[in-house]
């Protein structure tokens, strides 16, 4: 059984032309994907303070297969893969209008122990694998990505703020999306609409931290690579459009 939830687009969720894309999308992947582990007690409302550890994104894959307005009603479904790692888990996403599919995607999560940033594994939180499963549902599959960084384009700086921050006090998951997104005028996405988002994080920013912003542009999709003040590379995405 995959764990379901309802969903009525909000404004909030939708860009400039009030139709939900990769934005609305990915909020709408990470809102179930927590749901689904609080439903079994295994979220990051409560394992920091159990186990002192906590889940990580470390990867993203989303297709889209088309857009929503507000006057739509979606479901949104969430699945855990089977796993044979006891390092990592796989859930997988869709959000469909009726018998439409509009969106299908796959996270990767980890864990990381609290006090010092230490991979955990899976059986230190009694994780319960007897809910994985496979619904036989087509989706993408995180990887990890590769592309050239020599003759990257710097596009801008942005500084790590208070509103960006999780419960870790590191910059919020999705929070590097918009990051990635923003690489690009409007002018850009209107003619080049999102059609596919990869995401690999590599490192992690914290509050007052600048990120540094570099992208290039190809035929079919654009790379983008994202620096800490360090220098470090923390994130990486391929956008498909």
């Amino acid at each position: 059984m995959t764990f379901k939830q309802q969903i009525h687009p909000q404004f909030s969720h939708t860009e400039v032309d009030l139709r939900v894309g990769c934005l609305g999308y990915m909020r709408h992947f990470q809102d179930i994907t927590t749901q689904h582990l609080l439903s079994v007690g295994k979220g990051n409302d409560l394992i920091p303070y159990t186990y002192g550890i906590c889940w990580i994104v470390s990867k993203y894959h989303l297709v889209i297969l088309g857009r929503a307005d507000v006057k739509q009603a979606l479901t949104a479904e969430t699945w855990i893969e089977p796993e044979k790692s006891k390092v990592r888990l796989h859930p997988g996403f869709r959000i469909s209008a009726g018998e439409r599919t509009l969106a299908l995607g796959q996270m990767e999560l980890c864990l990381a122990h609290v006090d010092d940033g230490r991979i955990a594994l899976l059986p230190e939180i009694e994780f319960p694998f007897e809910m994985c499963e496979d619904p036989g549902i087509e989706r993408p599959k995180t990887r990890k990505l590769r592309f050239a960084e020599d003759g990257l384009e710097h596009v801008y700086s942005r500084r790590v703020c208070y509103s960006d921050l999780d419960n870790n006090r590191h910059m919020n998951n999705l929070k590097y999306v918009n990051v990635a997104i923003d690489a690009f005028s409007s002018d850009f996405h209107a003619e080049h609409p999102v059609r596919e988002l990869e995401l690999e994080y590599l490192g992690q920013c914290r509050e007052g931290e600048t990120m540094d912003v570099y992208r290039t542009i190809g035929d079919d999709h654009a790379d983008v690579l994202v620096r800490n003040g360090a220098g470090d590379t923390v994130l990486k995405a391929i956008i498909g459009y």
